[in-house]
């Protein structure tokens, strides 16, 4: 059942049972801290990331941010996380969580200067989180769900598309100055996915309202 093709609606609804089942498997685990900081709701994340790190032998041990205090955990004083001293982190974000996009009237030196930006703050947590001598494990960002300037989107300078391509390639770039970090392609899966299947506004509303 954790072999590709996966049915994810399955594993969802047992994955208290498989588990329990994995446990009492398994003989010797490898236990890590992992430090799981969202920029959305996390908590599903953890619970299918503990399923197929048991299978793999590995025992985690789990810290979780509070919702959407990605930033703030890491970069402000935080006893608990340097208490947990993470093995490994990981910054699930999302196009949700780039804080700022091109306006329309904006120059290209503006945009530039918001690129920057944007990608400033990430450089920022990774070097808070370089105390923890760890391996740090960041989402690239996904496309947004609609395109306000259609086709457009993708190659104007004031487009989302646009400016979320440009990110990602940044983060890209980084990455392979930062000896500790790694990308996850979460813009390849919506992809692979599909968009539409990929973001439900309504599931993501509900969330937030739990």
């Amino acid at each position: 059942m954790l072999e590709h093709p996966l049915d994810a609606s399955y594993i969802l609804r047992h994955k208290k049972k498989i588990k329990r089942e994995l446990l009492a498997e398994q003989e010797a685990l490898l236990t890590k801290n992992i430090a799981v900081l969202g920029g959305s709701t996390t908590s599903e994340i953890i619970n299918i990331l503990e399923i197929f790190l048991l299978k793999n032998g590995i025992n985690p041990v789990f810290y979780e941010s509070e919702y959407n205090r990605f930033y703030e955990e890491s970069c402000f004083e935080n006893k608990r996380l340097d208490e947990f001293k993470p093995d490994i982190v990981y910054i699930h974000t999302t196009n949700k969580n780039i804080a700022k996009y091109p306006e329309l009237k904006a120059s290209p030196t503006e945009v530039e200067k918001l690129l920057e930006e944007q990608t400033e703050k990430f450089k920022t947590i990774w070097s808070s989180l370089s105390r923890f001598n760890c391996v740090i494990v960041q989402n690239n960002f996904d496309y947004t769900h609609q395109r306000s300037l259609g086709n457009l989107d993708c190659y104007d300078i004031h487009g989302k598309t646009n400016f979320i391509s440009k990110l990602n390639s940044e983060f890209a770039k980084l990455a392979k100055d930062v000896g500790n970090l790694y990308i996850n392609d979460i813009n390849y899966l919506s992809a692979y996915l599909g968009i539409r299947e990929w973001f439900d506004p309504i599931l993501w509303y509900q969330a937030n309202m739990l």
